[in-house]
């Protein structure tokens, strides 16, 4: 009998393992349970005893869900551990033996449900999650908790530090420079290499390159003429390792790494030129949210403390993971209309970074642009229902410098709100994870539903586990 199928006998036995490694120079790990646990002399590792400590409901549930098209982020929920006795087994680099718990915030919490041993090894234990240590407390009983967060927060708050210079990511246009030596008319348009300076405006009159220089090595812009009025630049910018970093996705893997996170990351969005010019100092998730919802994206801290960023799902574009029938389907499920349909989706592109009235001499191109904050269109259902009452979208705010490319993203949102759509919830087996994005199959009563999931947590609370689901179909 494999671990799954005696899950699901009634009566069976689930231990939940929870182990915790802190980032101090030894490394040391705490190895806790909800009931007695210690491996066999031949398990992996082996005579490995599991403090019994566990209190509560165990585990609780770890929620995630995607929020919509236009915000770039997904909502997390966490669980909470409650301890009661803070003395626990641990192994270091140097020794094991048994210590009084430190969570501090960040440490990484792997939990596992196993069955009872010997019947079931623990390299058998079915794991649950990879998270980190949020807030930690306790009580007047003398219980002790912490939280378990996805690592989402962690991220969030870190900052992209500037300082006297900006970062130019990707295709830049009409950004003003940062002033550097004022005597010498020295300006800086990015804090390191860059790919080329296209065009310097004197108050959108294109300056002639022989009014200017260009340190491409260190981003450094230097005026030979003094300007009449509002000095800006159209700057293909950062190149790192010989590089031009032009999307998306490299440019949230340059933005992970100076803020110094190195995580496995996983993409699936699209790759067209965009264009970020970042002045002042930005938290890291702020930035995060823009570059996703300029996709029509979303990001999160997925399992194995990887970092995910992919597309809002459209419904029926994949083949289904995973079906459910009456039979694996627990308690009920409902199902109510998704209210947002539209018959247009607006979006913005070519963003202008400085907007100013244009003096004589500037072409009429740049006249006009200078005045804009971007460049705006739209896409529409060339078939809409006349019965139908159509809602006004929300404008996707892309950075991409190409209509085109903006014009894939609003398609795909197009593509997603244009029908009527179901939201359905469900409660099914943690029997084969599921992930958000994932599409699955929903069967009851006679009725068949294709949807995609925006909505998971998964239940750990001392019974069978499960997972509450929501998908758009």
């Amino acid at each position: 009998m494999t671990l799954e199928e005696y899950f699901q006998q009634p009566d069976a036995q689930r231990i939940l393992l929870i182990e915790i490694t802190r980032k101090d120079a030894l490394s040391t790990t705490y190895y806790l349970s909800d009931d007695s646990y210690t491996t066999e002399p031949t398990d992996t590792p082996p005579n490995r005893r599991y403090a019994n400590v566990i209190g509560g409901t165990g585990l609780g549930d770890i929620r995630r869900s995607i929020n919509d098209p236009f915000s770039g982020q997904a909502s997390t929920g966490f669980g909470t551990i409650t301890l009661a006795d803070d003395l626990v087994t641990f192994t270091n680099a140097m020794t094991s033996g048994e210590e009084t718990i430190q969570t501090p915030r960040g440490a990484v919490v792997s939990a596992f449900l196993a069955g009872p041993v010997p019947q079931f090894s623990r390299a058998s234990a079915m794991p649950l999650l990879t998270g980190t240590v949020g807030r930690s407390g306790g009580d007047s009983t003398g219980a002790r908790t912490f939280e378990i967060t996805d690592g989402s927060d962690f991220v969030r708050n870190r900052t992209i530090e500037i300082d006297q210079k900006p970062i130019a990511y990707g295709f830049v246009r009409n950004i003003t420079p940062k002033s550097f030596d004022p005597t010498l008319l020295q300006y800086y348009v990015n804090d390191g290499p860059i790919e080329a300076v296209t065009a310097v405006y004197d108050q959108g009159a294109v300056l002639s390159p022989t009014q200017y220089t260009v340190d491409l090595a260190t981003g450094l812009l230097t005026l030979l003429v003094d300007p009449v009025g509002q000095l800006t630049a159209d700057v293909q910018g950062t190149k790192a390792g010989g590089v031009w970093l032009q999307s998306t996705e490299q440019i949230v893997g340059h933005l992970l790494a100076r803020a110094g996170l190195v995580l496995p990351q996983l993409y699936s969005i699209p790759s067209g030129l965009i264009g970020l010019y970042i002045e002042e100092t930005t938290q890291l998730g702020s930035l995060l949210n823009q570059l996703l919802a300029g996709v029509a994206g979303y990001w999160l801290i997925g399992s194995n403390n990887t970092f995910v960023a992919a597309q809002y799902p459209v419904p029926g574009l994949s083949m289904p993971v995973a079906v459910y029938t009456e039979i694996e389907l627990i308690g009920e499920v409902t199902y109510q209309n998704e209210d947002r349909m539209y018959q247009r989706v607006n979006f913005s592109y070519r963003k202008n970074w400085t907007q100013y009235q244009s003096r004589g001499g500037a072409s009429a191109e740049q006249a006009e642009f200078s005045q804009l904050q971007f460049r705006q269109s739209s896409v529409t259902d060339p078939t809409p229902d006349d019965e139908i009452e159509y809602q006004d979208s929300p404008q996707i705010d892309t950075l991409f410098d190409v209509l085109a490319d903006a014009q894939a993203v609003a398609n795909r949102v197009l593509e997603i709100y244009r029908l009527p759509r179901q939201l359905l919830s469900l409660s099914v087996p943690y029997s084969s994870t599921l992930k958000l994005g994932d599409e699955i199959a929903v069967m009851f009563n006679g009725l068949e539903f294709n949807g995609a999931v925006i909505s998971l947590a998964d239940v750990f609370d001392g019974t069978y586990p499960i997972q509450q689901v929501e998908i758009l179909a």
